[in-house]
């Protein structure tokens, strides 16, 4: 079954942070959500952000940035 749009998004953000090695709280700050409590269940798989915190996380990535691999959700 494919993925959904959002769940896209979510792995592409989840991914992006897990291949720079930024820290939660300073991956929060530099998108101007005040700190690690905002994602504070960033690493569970039932996390479930806005549509703004994700417009948010999107916008301090690079456009052109792709996954270097692709996680399954059977880990």
């Amino acid at each position: 079954m494919a993925m959904s749009t959002v769940e896209n998004v979510i792995e592409r953000i989840r991914a992006y942070k897990r291949e720079t090695g930024i820290s939660l709280d300073a991956f929060a700050k530099q998108a101007g959500l005040g700190g690690e409590t905002s994602l504070r269940n960033f690493n569970k798989p039932e996390w479930s952000p806005t549509a703004n915190t994700l417009r948010m996380l999107e916008a301090i990535i690079p456009e052109d940035y792709q996954p270097s691999e692709q996680v399954s959700d059977a880990a």
